[in-house]
This record gives C-alpha cells, structure tokens and sequence, in this order.
C-alpha cells in the first residue's frame, strides 16, 4: 500500500501500485522510479507536487 500527499502534506490517495500509478497518471514503472528516488532523497516530489510513501 502507498499514500500519496499533496505540496501542502496532506493525504489524497491510499492505494496498491497500479491505483496509485493511474491516480498519478503515470505507469508502474515510471511510480516505482519515482518512490525509490523521493526514498532515497534524490527526488522530493512528483512533477505535480506530490509525494509518495510506501506504508
């Protein structure tokens, strides 16, 4: 499960990959890129301003 929050921190979406990826509207592949590089803190947020956590 992922939590997706706004550039203000607060939670919009609770979901497994797929759900958040297409909230996101993005693949798979490019949100799992996207969790790993805002884990990592090479990334702090989406194109869009959200952040994503693995829960």
């Amino acid at each position: 499960m992922y939590i997706v929050y706004d550039s203000d921190g607060f939670s919009v979406f609770v979901g497994n990959s797929l759900q958040c990826a297409d909230y996101l509207g993005t693949t798979v592949g490019s949100f799992y890129s996207i969790v790993s590089r805002i884990k990592l803190s090479k990334r702090k947020a989406t194109r869009k301003g959200y952040k994503v956590y693995k829960v």
